[in-house]
Order: structure tokens, then sequence, then C-alpha cells
């Protein structure tokens, strides 16, 4: 079985590609993807499918930055904006949400449900992975969870 190898320069070369987009806002995202790309390379011995799917992931993820910096550059004002809630925990799988949910859903001060209800795109793209495949909602389309 041959094994995959990730590439950074390929990763982040696609993103942008995806996107049009180049600015990430800094190089910390950047600087730990330079770590966690030679890390799965060496340790996660990713055969071609896992590589694949794990490359989607990791392009996935910089072309969401790359969203989020482009609407901070055209709208600097969204800095300012106190976040009063409702706090939505995200990101990638095996990434420790769920034990974060756990522990915010621990305070007795806070209300917690399973799963959002539902969801409305004000900008941009969302990419839900679905088990019967990707599906990508834009800006006017809601999400309904269940």
């Amino acid at each position: 079985m041959t094994a995959y190898t990730l590439d950074f320069d390929d990763v982040v070369r696609q993103a942008r590609e995806n996107t049009g987009l180049a600015d990430f806002g800094g190089d910390d995202l950047l600087d730990a993807f330079r770590v966690l790309v030679p890390a799965l390379n060496a340790e996660a011995d990713l055969t071609q499918e896992g590589g694949a799917a794990r490359r989607a992931n990791l392009v996935r993820a910089l072309s969401n930055r790359l969203r989020l910096q482009d609407a901070i550059n055209r709208h600097p004002a969204i800095l300012d904006e106190p976040i009063l809630g409702p706090v939505m925990i995200v990101g990638l799988p095996r990434s420790g949400t769920t034990k974060l949910h756990r522990v915010i859903a621990a305070d007795p001060g806070m209300h917690f449900t399973d799963t959002a209800d539902h969801f409305y795109v004000i900008e941009g793209e969302v990419v839900l992975v679905l088990e019967s495949g990707d599906v990508v909602l834009r800006a006017g389309d809601m999400g309904i969870c269940r």
C-alpha cells in the first residue's frame, strides 16, 4: 500500500486558489500547519484515501480562515462587536470541541442544547459535511439540525 504524503505548499496554494484570497491575517495558523503537516506525514500512516480526505479537511480549514480574514479586512468593525451569545463551538474533527462543550455546559449559568437548532449564512459559504456528501450553503441559505 502506497502512503500518502501531504504537501504544505500545495494545501496553502489550493486554499488560495479555491477562494481567490491570500491574506491569512498573520502567520499563527500557517505556523501551526507547518508543524501539523509534517507530523501527519511522519505519524499518521495515511493511506491514499485517508490522505486525500485529510488534505480536503486542511484545504477547507485554510479556506475558511481566508474567508474570515477577508470579512474582517472588509469590515474591521466586526472586531469591535461584543460577543454576548449565543456561544457556538465549532472546530475540526477530533480537535476537542466536545470536551469544550461539556466543560461550558457544566456551568449552571449556561444553557445548552445537544445540537444547534438552525443557522443562517450571512456572507460567504458554509460547507456541510454530511454522510450523503458535502453540501455548500451560500449567503441567504439556512441550515436546520435535527
